[in-house]
């Protein structure tokens, strides 16, 4: 629900794609990027970590700031723009985690938001 609303959003206020699957695409994974339906995610340490001058022990709960990540200047130029097209396909920030932890309803999300961008393009352009 998160994701649709964030995506209804974007298509109020910006500039608004082609019904075309690739600028769709680009579109949704610009929208998950900045407006990630989930923020933040806990996890447990499971081993011994430095971070800075601080080292976290096995066991540790921390928590991850998914938004946050997502606009990291180090990784992604003028980060908080929003700007369709600049994530590549094996670049999809970590929106829906990554690794072992990576969502398995990811593809399910991006399928229904271009979806209802299509029908929404379609109905109200």
């Amino acid at each position: 629900a998160n994701a649709i609303g964030n995506l209804v959003h974007r298509l109020a206020t910006e500039k608004s794609p082609e019904c075309k699957d690739e600028d769709l695409e680009a579109f949704v994974s610009e929208v998950l990027r900045l407006d990630a339906p989930l923020q933040r995610n806990p996890r447990r340490v499971t081993e011994p970590i430095t971070m800075g001058t601080t080292t976290l022990p096995p066991g540790a709960q921390v928590l991850l700031l998914l938004g946050a990540a997502n606009t990291d200047p180090e990784v992604f130029p003028d980060p908080t723009s929003f700007q369709p097209g600049r994530l590549g396909p094996e670049d999809q920030g970590v929106t829906f985690g990554a690794g072992p932890h990576y969502c398995l309803g990811a593809s399910l999300v991006k399928l229904e938001m271009r979806e209802v961008a299509r029908l929404l393009l379609r109905d109200f352009d």
